[in-house]
């Protein structure tokens, strides 16, 4: 997570990337004009595609979608169907059958059959062509040669679909490049050879000549007790001919047998963004296709101040960053990308950098992106139309949540969530209160974490000097009502009062309570002066107050408290307690006395019964409408 510097209050620090919060804002300006997005799907429909419930659809209001959802909930699945759906590109190559797994045969009580055309997969989607709508379908249609053909099929009002084409029987499909990279599946040249070699192709290295010449050596080396090679010996050996292909201008070939493509530089403006989005300098860098290691696959070396190495001492995050900055460096101007969990072998840090180059590419190129993820980091501060959830039904049924709060989403999933907004109260009881307010107002509690301050008021007041020096976090310190005073505004501080002294006397007016920073006596004048100027504007930005002046007062309750004493007194006991506290008008000694009354029992337990009754009655609405609004304010200032 990126600290950025307020431009309000220059001198505070708050946990926040103004530079993407404000790309998002951008990007969504440029949705919202129109034409800027163009080619672009508007949304898809799935009346019959794998396990997809049937006629999902799935909106595309933000360039940028990301796509969250328990494993196995389709998440590929989907990200493969969106990469299919452009003129001249096909499902078929990301889905096909088998004998093992046949799409197009269904078992029924009387046997197999198979499936008729009006049962086979298929989607639709929609696009505009000078503000006109398209719905173009395409669907599985086996031929011979191609069982696993998808081609563009007739215009149906049974599907769903709602503009009947002009002429013909369909809507020509919308024309747009697209390219899926999965990188939960992407393994390098060197990983898929260790990890994933073939036994046959050991055993031929073991009966090559080159093999027995090193196995006779003298004396009794390690190699020569070995039987069998391993695949660390075949890739030593094998290396040997990489190395010189990385040094060629062209591709590697023995006779007419081509071992390798030509080497592709990594471009200086790649590795510029990959630098920044790993944090780590890098001066060249260079890719190539190769089948030394068994099989083709891709090697990527690298150069940085301290030497170069290849991906088999490279992180696994490294090479993925590679392939995707490189994905989008080549891309065109309105093409559709899809990646599945980019955020693979990537830091936090690192993955929120990412967001951001994807976000400024989109914004470049006017580029629409899907993508999965399981990484918050990666969708924190994402709008709502970013985000869609993929829900499994206990029929095994996929489906599709749109408009969905970051948080909202990483607790269906069962991650927690690092929430936007901290909140520091005075006690308990305020806690417990807010907390039940957050819970009603659509899963709010799930964006604000509440915690109360020991000591009160007073140590709050103090904790300020810390709570605003915060890198990780700046929480919003809320007082009950009673502590409300005007706020002095830096602003408004004049040449004359720009001291520590006079500084020092306006923040105690404020909060009646002297403030110990954190400095010793050689700290600057001016850094003194600075260090209660950030007080006084944390004050003015993350200091709120509780719309009464007590929470006591707010859910004190004369029938909750003949409840709870009903619990350990008889009703002669009760009569008398319930007078003596018609009798005292302080409603926190009220509670003092309730307390006692049922000695034993949790003060939670106590708080419990008075919250529960004010969050039930009528005549607490217009209470509770305010304490949404407080959170709501809340949530506002720690977003910036």
């Amino acid at each position: 997570m990126m600290v950025a510097t307020s431009k309000k209050h220059p001198i505070l620090q708050y946990t926040m990337s103004e530079s993407l919060l404000e790309l998002i804002k951008t990007v969504a300006r440029m949705k919202n004009a129109g034409r800027v997005f163009t080619p672009y799907i508007d949304y898809m429909v799935f009346p019959k595609y794998r396990r997809v419930f049937p006629d999902e659809r799935i909106h595309f209001d933000f360039p940028l979608t990301v796509l969250i959802g328990r494993n196995g909930s389709g998440k590929s699945s989907l990200l493969q169907a969106i990469a299919g759906a452009p003129y001249g590109k096909s499902l078929g190559r990301f889905w096909f059958g088998t004998e093992v797994d046949p799409i197009d045969i269904v078992t029924t009580p009387s046997g197999k059959r198979t499936l008729t055309a009006d049962e086979q997969a298929r989607f639709w989607y929609s696009y505009k062509v000078n503000g006109d709508e398209r719905q173009p379908v395409k669907q599985r249609v086996s031929r011979p040669g191609d069982p696993d053909n998808w081609e563009p099929t007739r215009w149906a009002k049974k599907y769903g679909m709602t503009v009947k084409p002009l002429e013909n029987d369909r809507h020509e499909q919308i024309q747009m490049d697209s390219h899926y990279l999965n990188l939960r599946l992407y393994l390098s040249a060197f990983d898929r050879c260790f990890h994933f070699m073939s036994e046959s192709t050991l055993s031929n290295f073991q009966r090559s000549n080159v093999w027995k010449k090193k196995s006779i050596t003298k004396g009794k080396s390690q190699r020569a007790k070995s039987k069998k090679p391993q695949a660390r010996d075949y890739i030593r050996h094998r290396s040997r001919a990489l190395e010189r292909a990385f040094g060629l201008e062209r591709a590697f070939a023995i006779g007419k047998n081509k071992l390798a493509d030509s080497p592709i530089k990594i471009a200086p403006k790649v590795l510029e963004h990959v630098s920044k989005i790993l944090g780590k300098t890098y001066s060249k860098g260079t890719i190539i296709h190769h089948r030394f290691y068994e099989s083709w696959a891709f090697s990527v070396r690298f150069e940085t101040e301290v030497g170069g190495y290849t991906e088999a001492n490279a992180g696994s995050g490294e090479t993925a960053v590679v392939m995707i900055v490189k994905l989008f460096e080549d891309a065109q101007p309105h093409s559709l990308l899809l990646l599945d969990e980019p955020e693979t072998s990537l830091h936090p840090k690192a993955q929120v950098t990412l967001l951001e180059y994807i976000l400024e590419k989109v914004k470049e190129k006017h580029l629409q992106v899907v993508i999965s993820t399981h990484a918050p980091a990666m969708v924190k501060y994402l709008p709502k139309e970013a985000i869609k959830i993929l829900k499994t039904d206990d029929l095994g049924l996929v489906h599709i949540v749109e408009n969905v709060a970051a948080e909202d989403a990483f607790v269906e999933i069962g991650q927690e969530f690092d929430p936007k907004c901290n909140i520091v109260v005075e006690d308990r009881l305020t806690k417990s209160l807010l907390e039940a307010v957050a819970k009603i107002q659509g899963n709010l509690v799930h964006r604000v974490r509440i915690s109360f301050m020991p000591g009160g008021h007073t140590e709050m007041k103090k904790d300020i000097a810390r709570l605003m020096r915060s890198a990780n976090s700046v929480a919003i310190t809320l007082f009950d009502g009673d502590q409300k005073c005007d706020h002095r505004s830096v602003g408004s501080i004049t040449l004359d009062e720009l001291n520590a002294n006079s500084l020092d006397e306006i923040i105690f007016q404020q909060t009646n309570v002297k403030v110990k920073f954190p400095e010793d006596s050689n700290m600057a004048e001016e850094r003194r002066t600075d260090l209660r100027k950030e007080y006084l504007q944390y004050y003015e930005r993350f200091v709120l107050y509780l719309p009464f002046e007590t929470p006591e007062s707010a859910v004190w309750d004369d029938q909750a408290a003949e409840e709870l004493l009903g619990i350990a007194l008889t009703p002669t006991e009760v009569t008398t307690k319930l007078k003596e506290i018609r009798g005292e008008a302080d409603e926190k000694k009220k509670f003092a006395i309730v307390a006692a009354a049922v000695g034993g029992m949790a003060i939670d337990s106590i708080h419990a019964v008075f919250i529960k009754r004010f969050m039930t009655h009528s005549q607490n609405s217009t209470m509770r409408e305010k304490l949404a609004a407080l959170l709501d304010d809340a949530l506002n200032r720690a977003a910036g």
